[in-house]
Protein backbone atom coordinates (compact mmCIF):
# COMPACT_ATOMS: atom_id res chain seq x y z
CA UNK A 1 0.00 0.00 0.00
CA UNK A 2 0.92 3.66 -0.03
CA UNK A 3 2.03 3.72 3.59
CA UNK A 4 4.59 1.00 2.90
CA UNK A 5 7.61 3.31 2.57
CA UNK A 6 6.91 4.85 5.99
CA UNK A 7 6.56 1.63 7.95
CA UNK A 8 8.83 0.18 10.62
CA UNK A 9 9.34 -2.93 8.49
CA UNK A 10 10.52 -0.77 5.58
CA UNK A 11 12.96 0.95 7.92
CA UNK A 12 14.24 -2.45 9.05
CA UNK A 13 14.71 -3.51 5.42
CA UNK A 14 16.76 -0.37 4.73
CA UNK A 15 18.90 -1.16 7.77
CA UNK A 16 19.49 -4.67 6.45
CA UNK A 17 20.71 -3.22 3.16
CA UNK A 18 23.02 -0.90 5.11
CA UNK A 19 24.44 -3.89 7.01
CA UNK A 20 25.31 -5.63 3.73
CA UNK A 21 27.21 -2.55 2.54
CA UNK A 22 29.00 -2.31 5.91
CA UNK A 23 30.20 -5.91 5.61
CA UNK A 24 31.58 -5.08 2.14
CA UNK A 25 33.22 -1.94 3.60
CA UNK A 26 31.21 0.23 1.18
CA UNK A 27 30.62 3.03 3.65
CA UNK A 28 29.30 5.63 1.18
CA UNK A 29 26.55 3.22 0.11
CA UNK A 30 25.94 2.25 3.74
CA UNK A 31 25.49 5.93 4.59
CA UNK A 32 22.84 6.34 1.87
CA UNK A 33 20.81 3.39 3.20
CA UNK A 34 21.20 4.57 6.80
CA UNK A 35 20.03 8.09 6.01
CA UNK A 36 16.95 6.66 4.29
CA UNK A 37 16.34 4.34 7.25
CA UNK A 38 16.74 7.23 9.70
CA UNK A 39 14.14 9.28 7.79
CA UNK A 40 11.66 6.42 8.21
CA UNK A 41 12.57 5.40 11.75
CA UNK A 42 12.52 8.94 13.21
CA UNK A 43 8.73 8.59 13.03
CA UNK A 44 9.12 5.77 15.59
CA UNK A 45 11.56 7.25 18.13
CA UNK A 46 10.58 4.67 20.75
CA UNK A 47 11.35 1.75 18.44
CA UNK A 48 14.67 0.04 19.32
CA UNK A 49 15.74 0.29 15.67
CA UNK A 50 15.78 4.08 15.88
CA UNK A 51 18.63 4.06 18.40
CA UNK A 52 20.37 1.42 16.28
CA UNK A 53 20.20 3.62 13.17
CA UNK A 54 21.66 6.58 15.07
CA UNK A 55 24.50 4.42 16.41
CA UNK A 56 25.17 2.93 12.97
CA UNK A 57 25.28 6.42 11.46
CA UNK A 58 27.88 7.49 14.02
CA UNK A 59 30.06 4.47 13.21
CA UNK A 60 29.62 5.03 9.48
CA UNK A 61 30.65 8.70 9.71
CA UNK A 62 33.73 7.61 11.69
CA UNK A 63 34.66 5.13 8.97
CA UNK A 64 34.26 7.82 6.29
CA UNK A 65 36.46 10.27 8.25
CA UNK A 66 39.32 7.82 8.54
CA UNK A 67 42.29 8.42 6.24
CA UNK A 68 42.88 5.65 3.73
Amino acid sequence: GRGETNSESYGSMLMSMADIEYEQERYEQQLEWLLRAEAVMRQYPDHPNYATVIGDLAVCYEQLQRPE
